[in-house]
């Protein structure tokens, strides 16, 4: 996917993830960092579902020229996706809080 002048928002939910995951932040700072981020192409893995930027992994919707971060997952190895699936094929969860770096 192209992101090209796409306009980034954080919304408040992954602004309270991210503080609780990563680390705080102000919210508009966030955004700008992350702006930052996707305008030099700093991303992994990008299904349009789920993203990879600067090895940190949010939920993420595709609005008009926008990109909203719906959920920060927080930054991890593993390829959040694949086990999000493999959590919901096992009838199991994951723990965001002890997922390794």
């Amino acid at each position: 996917m192209k992101y090209e002048g796409v306009i980034v928002t954080v919304s408040r939910h992954a602004h309270e993830q991210y503080c609780a995951r990563i680390g705080p932040i102000e919210w508009d700072e966030l955004i700008r960092q992350t702006q930052a981020l996707l305008d030099a192409d700093e991303r992994g893995y990008d299904d349009g579902v789920y993203m990879q930027l600067g090895g940190i992994w949010w939920a993420v919707a595709r609005v008009d020229m926008g990109l909203i971060m719906k959920t920060c997952y927080g930054r991890t190895s593993m390829h959040l996706p694949r086990a999000l699936k493999w959590a919901r094929r096992h009838n199991d969860r994951i723990s965001l809080e002890s997922m390794a770096f």
